[in-house]
């Protein structure tokens, strides 16, 4: 039985090949590396009866028991495979004890993690809390939820092996999930989704990045997919459940209206506003201000943002400067943000959505990615507005999202309900500013679709929820409706698309080629001709 591996003062432990079994939790403190013979040859196996309590990370001794408790900074788990079993709900925990302090540089390289229970809840294979600097490469995870991030930053997350375990309830809501803390600056590359063969989904989603108390900005998602792809949800629901990548936020905002001033790399909030965030990270649900972006959503300045780089009692100090700086006229938003992520050559196949941006986003790119056979969007991207007021309070799906200058280029869409859909849903919410502005849906190939292969409303007669929309260089064939901008939609450019029908069914619905139903400037140079060939 391996009692010990590590002591506090860093250094490697080196486990020859074989089966150790442990009585309960390896504690591995700062600077320590676990290091076996490879995955295949050492495997640490923790044992079925109890050797007192084990120790827990989060808030009750019901929460995140874990085979190996990762509590320092500078450490390592290399070349071995992890048992745990039905004491533990995670494989490997990196989390600091006091649940407040971010841990700095966690490597994870050929480790193999499987056994851990999976009656339901938040359970799975690795868990990262507040984590500076992960690295987990060339793993092979079995669990509900195989990778787990809450609060990330600088990650490294490559050639992963993701097997779905749920032998207990429903499936995790994503094989790689992001739950309600930071990820900024991480990159998710080459990880695959292993679904068995027969069967249904073993997850909902492949990633779902869900944040309610910081932005999710800077990150790249490259050639991500699934072997054996289902996504889906509870029987019968069409709603919340499918989408294969889904990158989703709160819409929480500190602050809504107009400035009490405002300079060339700051805005002050007037003196009435009911809310500050905190100037740093304090253990609240709140975001620290320096998660916040800056929004001209009307007025001066209107479509710039600008990320917070510290608070001064009400002035908002910005990380570079205005190029038109708003003025009391002007209004702002201060809010997390989606921003400036890449998801970039991903397989999306048999969900209901492949890839959706929900409630806002800034400046993400959406491109080459492969997206085929989903009940609904391929590419959905959703601006929405619920109640406006100077704060907002924390609750899901309430607040504003806005989506601005958005790139969706180069994916190819087939079989879906809409290949790609933008949609501003206001709500009961007056309009007198666009929530979507700028987005550009450039060289996509859009086949084969049942309702439309590009289109972009708000379901709404205002003319000023989504504007400036530009649709160009598309290819968009055998679909009822190609190109659509609709109600709700104004100053919108369509230019130099083919839009073409093969499908002599299809021919004998009278199907459009574009449709402007706006207020819309520019559609023109278009090459859209119902033709059999």
């Amino acid at each position: 039985m391996l009692q010990h591996v590590s002591r506090a003062g860093g250094g490697t432990v080196a486990i020859p090949a074989g089966r150790f079994v442990f009585p309960t939790t390896l504690l591995v403190p700062d600077g320590v590396r676990l290091s076996g013979e490879g995955s295949n040859a050492t495997i640490l196996a923790l044992a079925a009866e109890p050797s007192g309590e084990l120790p827990h990370a989060g808030a009750s001794p019901n929460e995140r028991r874990a085979a190996i408790w990762v509590r320092g900074n500078r450490t390592a788990i290399a070349r071995l495979t992890v048992v745990g079993n039905a004491r533990v709900n995670w494989g490997v925990i990196a989390e600091h004890p006091d649940g407040l302090t971010w841990l700095d540089g966690l490597a994870l390289e050929d480790v193999r993690i499987e056994g851990e229970d999976s009656r339901g809840g938040e359970s799975g294979a690795i868990r990262l809390q507040s984590v500076i600097h992960p690295s987990v490469t060339k793993c092979e995870l079995h669990g509900r939820a195989p990778l787990f991030v809450s609060g990330v930053r600088h990650g490294w997350f490559v050639h992963n092996r993701l097997v779905p375990d749920s032998r207990y309830g429903g499936g995790a809501e994503g094989a790689i999930l992001g739950r309600n803390e930071p990820l900024s600056q991480s990159v998710f590359e080459d990880n695959v989704l292993a679904n068995p063969v027969g069967g249904g989904p073993q997850v909902r989603r492949l990633i779902w990045v869900s944040t309610g108390r910081g932005s999710v900005n800077d990150n790249l998602f490259l050639s991500n997919r699934a072997e054996n792809p289902r996504f889906s949800g509870v029987a019968a629901t069409d709603q919340n459940v499918g989408e294969t990548i889904l990158l989703e936020s709160k819409m929480r905002y500190a602050y809504f209206g107009a400035p009490a001033s405002a300079a060339t790399d700051s805005v002050a909030i007037p003196a009435s506003a009911p809310f500050l965030p905190p100037v740093a990270e304090d253990g609240t649900p709140e975001p620290a201000a320096p998660e916040y972006y800056v929004v001209v959503v009307g007025g001066r300045g209107i479509g710039q943002v600008r990320r917070v780089a510290r608070r001064e009692d009400r002035r908002f100090v910005l990380d570079s400067p205005w190029r038109v700086p708003p003025d009391t006229g002007s209004k702002i938003l201060i809010s997390t943000l989606f921003a400036r992520n890449l998801i970039l050559e991903n397989e999306t196949f048999d969900g209901m959505t492949g890839i959706q941006l929900w409630i806002g986003g800034w400046e993400n790119v959406i491109a080459r990615n492969r997206v085929a056979r989903e009940r609904r969007q391929g590419i959905y991207l959703y601006a929405a507005t619920n109640p406006i007021a100077e704060q907002m309070p924390p609750t899901w799906n309430r607040g504003i999202g806005i989506l601005l200058f958005n790139t969706v280029e180069e994916n190819q869409v087939e079989n879906a309900q809409d290949g790609i859909f933008l949609n501003s849903n206001n709500g009961k919410a007056p309009v007198e500013w666009p929530r979507a502005i700028g987005n550009i849906l450039r060289r996509n190939t859009a086949a084969g679709s049942r309702g439309f292969g590009i289109r972009a409303t708000s379901g709404a007669s205002s003319p000023l929820s989504v504007t400036g929309t530009v649709v160009e260089f598309n290819v968009v064939r055998d679909q009822p409706v190609g190109i659509s901008l609709a109600e709700g939609t104004n100053a919108g450019v369509v230019r130099r698309n083919i839009i073409y029908v093969w499908d002599a069914f299809l021919l004998q619905q009278n199907p459009v080629g574009v449709q402007v139903l706006g207020d819309n400037s520019k559609a023109a140079e278009n090459d859209a001709e119902p033709r059999l060939r």
